[in-house]
C-alpha cells in the first residue's frame, strides 16, 4: 500500500470518527432523538404519543384533559368523559359552562321534587331553614359522537364542608324514574339546564362566595377523598 492509499483510509477513519462526535454530541443535547435515527413508530404508538403530549401540554396554566374540576360561576372548560376512552383516541370534550347561580325559597323553572330536610308548601316552595340554589349550565359536546351520560354527575359544592346532590331540574318530565337525569347530548347541540340543589341556610350564608358546581363524568363519587388534586376553575381560565 503506497502512501496516497494510506493517508486517504487514514482520513476517513478520522471523517468516520468525527461524525459519530457530533452525533454523539446532538443526541446528548437532545438536539437528535433516537427516535428519528432508529425508530419507525407505528400508527398507535403514534396516536400514544400524541395523546401524552396532548396530557404534557397545559392550557392557561391547566392541565388538559381534566376528568374532574370545580366551577366558579361564569367559568367554562371542557370535561373528558372516560380516561379509558381518551387512551382510545376516541374522547369527546363535554364543554360545560356555569352561567349563574340563585338562591331563593322559591321554587323556579324545574320540577317539583319530594322533601329531604326540608319542607315545602303546595307549591314547591321551602318554607324551612333550608334554599334552594339553582345554577344555570350550557352543556355542549364538541366530539363527533353521542355523548350519553346523567346529570346528577354534577354536585353543588359547598365550601369544604359539604355538598348537595342534584334534586331537580327543568327536563318536564312526567315522572323522577330510573332516567329522569340520562340525557343523549348530540354532538355540536348547545343544552341548557336549571339544575335544583338545596342547602341549608346557614351553610349558604357561611359560603356565598364558595358555591361550586363539582363536574364529573369519569366517575360520580364527590370529591373521592382527594379535593386538593381537583382544580378550581374561575371565570377567566377557559377564556
Amino acid at each position: 500500500m503506497n502512501k496516497k492509499s494510506l493517508t486517504i483510509i487514514i482520513s476517513i477513519i478520522c471523517f468516520i470518527l468525527f461524525a459519530i462526535v457530533v452525533v454523539a454530541s446532538l443526541i446528548k443535547n437532545g438536539v437528535i432523538s433516537t427516535e428519528n435515527l432508529y425508530t419507525t413508530l407505528s400508527s398507535d404508538e403514534q396516536l400514544n404519543n400524541d395523546d401524552k403530549q396532548k396530557n404534557d401540554n397545559q392550557k392557561n396554566g391547566l392541565e388538559y384533559p381534566l376528568y374532574k374540576m370545580l366551577l366558579s360561576e361564569g367559568a367554562e372548560f371542557p370535561v373528558q368523559y372516560s380516561d379509558e376512552t381518551h387512551k382510545k383516541n376516541e374522547y369527546s370534550d363535554i364543554f360545560v359552562k356555569y352561567d349563574n347561580i340563585n338562591i331563593s325559597k322559591e321554587r323556579g323553572n324545574f320540577d317539583l321534587c319530594g322533601d329531604f330536610k326540608e319542607t315545602k308548601d303546595e307549591n314547591g316552595n321551602i318554607t324551612n331553614e333550608y334554599s334552594y340554589v339553582t345554577a344555570d349550565v350550557t352543556i355542549t359536546n364538541k366530539g363527533k359522537n353521542v355523548f350519553t351520560t346523567s346529570l346528577n354527575n354534577m354536585f353543588l359544592s359547598i365550601g369544604p364542608e359539604s355538598y348537595s346532590e342534584l334534586r331537580s331540574y327543568n327536563s318536564q318530565l312526567m315522572s323522577h324514574n330510573k332516567d329522569y337525569y340520562i340525557i343523549d347530548f348530540e354532538p355540536n347541540v348547545e343544552y341548557k339546564y336549571t339544575l335544583a340543589f338545596i342547602a341549608e341556610d346557614a351553610l349558604i350564608e357561611k359560603y356565598r362566595n364558595e358555591l361550586y358546581l363539582f363536574v364529573s363524568f369519569y366517575n360520580n363519587s364527590y370529591r373521592d377523598g382527594e379535593e386538593e388534586n381537583i382544580p378550581l376553575i374561575k371565570k377567566n381560565d377557559g377564556e
